[in-house]
């Protein structure tokens, strides 16, 4: 129970097949009290009948007793997952969130993890050759995929401090990228360069937030087969293509992604910050040749 009595916020829950939904069963599952974040009602509905399956499927399931008797003796609680909506882009929603989290979700004003699995571009743009998109597009795209992150780190600076000094191996922050950022990907162009400043401002914030005890870090996994990723032109090609080429001869599988993200919030990385882990089956290592 690597994560036991620690508050936990996950931004990007979209549905049973996201990421973020990957990793919010995994840290449920480690003892974590979390915060779900959505970006619409909509969504937000949809995700709190995958919390109440959680809820039953962990209740019966095998561990039950092992993490009932684990989060007695350390004086919390492992099943509150609760859900919450936000547009990330916004400055008032995420400061009003934050605020809204320490005065009534996490009561002791810490917060020792948070997740940010959020990317967006405009319907279209991917579709575009990129000297045709337009700056609407381009700042849009960049605002949520990317410098989202930041705005959250801001709002929640005091939170995080307060859960780095709470913990020996220090508050993680983690976020999503993926390999586009540092190779030509058919169709991601101003997602990739989002991810880029995303890969960047990970090293930024680890600085900043480094004499606080706070790690900063960001997860590039393989191509997976979400909702987002199907966002994307001829995404299913591209995934096969992979495939084919990592080292492993198999995709990333989002219980890859989660089993990552729970080893970074935990104790277990308390030397950890700064970098971006691929999490690809070696994909990142090949050659065009391979």
């Amino acid at each position: 129970m690597a994560l036991i009595g620690r508050n936990a916020v996950i931004f990007g829950v979209a549905n049973q097949w996201s990421l973020a939904w990957a990793v919010a069963k995994k840290w449920h599952q480690s003892g974590a009290n979390l915060a779900l974040v959505c970006a619409s009602d909509r969504i937000a509905g949809s995700v709190k009948g995958l919390v109440e399956r959680q809820h039953i499927e962990l209740n019966n399931g095998d561990n039950h007793s092992r993490s009932s008797n684990a989060v007695a003796s350390s004086g919390g609680t492992i099943f509150d997952m609760t859900v919450h909506t936000c547009d990330i882009t916004s400055d008032k929603e995420v400061k009003d969130l934050i605020q809204e989290l320490n005065d009534e979700r996490f009561s002791n004003g810490k917060l020792h993890n948070v997740l940010h699995s959020v990317a967006f571009s405009p319907t279209g743009t991917l579709t575009k050759h990129y000297t045709d998109i337009n700056f609407d597009e381009y700042s849009k795209t960049q605002d949520a995929s990317a410098f989202s992150l930041v705005r959250v780190c801001k709002h929640a600076k005091s939170m995080l401090v307060a859960g780095g000094q709470d913990l020996e191996g220090g508050a993680s922050i983690l976020s999503l990228t993926f390999i586009g950022s540092t190779q030509i990907i058919p169709n991601y162009h101003v997602v990739g360069v989002a991810k880029s400043s995303l890969e960047s401002s990970t090293r930024y914030l680890a600085a900043e937030f480094g004499e606080h005890n706070v790690r900063v870090n960001t997860i590039s996994p393989g191509p997976i087969n979400t909702a987002a990723a199907r966002g994307i032109p001829n995404f299913r090609d591209f995934e096969k293509n992979v495939k084919e080429k990592t080292l492993l001869k198999r995709n990333t599988m989002p219980e890859d992604v989660a089993s990552v993200a729970t080893f970074l919030a935990s104790d277990n990385s308390s030397c950890i910050t700064g970098q971006t882990l691929y999490i690809d089956c070696g994909f990142n290592v090949t050659s065009p040749a391979t």
